[in-house]
């Protein structure tokens, strides 16, 4: 991974166990906002999870969702169109990256959206409003799939969270 996640690198985590990594609890966990061959080309840089890159990255890729879903929402208050299309295009980079195909397309479209706004913006922040809570299913996905990770495989007791409508 080319990028530091919340300002610092990636760091390889030792573990003992060489078995492959539990896809499928993850991809459950996940659910259908996340595609399956995005994960697998992921999963092939560490199949065995050695350097601990699934985990780091879903993690990142939550706290990543946290911000930039407050980004949008701040920058919707202010009108500043600006910073949503900022916290758009960071959000739509992040979940190409980990297979949130149908999420970052949402984002490319409040970024041109935001690029071309102007004044109050009312329908905009309706568009806002539904990308920041997407935003935030995701991000409690990405630590269910963490969980799940941490936990050797298993699904979560919880149910995972669904996208809203």
């Amino acid at each position: 991974m080319g990028k530091p996640c919340r300002g610092r690198m990636l760091e390889p985590v030792d573990t003992a166990d060489p078995s492959p990594l539990p896809l499928d609890g993850l991809i459950e966990a996940l659910g259908p906002d996340f595609e399956v061959e995005a994960l697998r080309r992921v999963q092939a840089l560490d199949p065995h999870g050695a350097s601990g890159l699934m985990p780091q990255l879903l993690e990142c890729y939550a706290g990543v969702m946290q911000q930039q879903a407050d980004s949008l929402r701040q920058g919707a208050l202010r009108a500043d169109w600006d910073q949503v299309g900022r916290a758009a295009h960071a959000a739509r980079s992040s979940s190409l990256y980990i297979g949130a195909r149908g999420f970052a397309q949402a984002c490319l479209a409040l970024e041109q959206r935001a690029s071309a706004q102007t004044g109050p913006g009312e329908g905009c922040r309706d568009q806002v409003a539904a990308l920041a809570e997407w935003a935030m299913t995701l991000r409690a996905r990405a630590l269910l799939g963490f969980e799940v990770l941490r936990d050797g495989g298993r699904t979560a007791a919880l149910a995972p969270p669904t996208r809203p409508e």
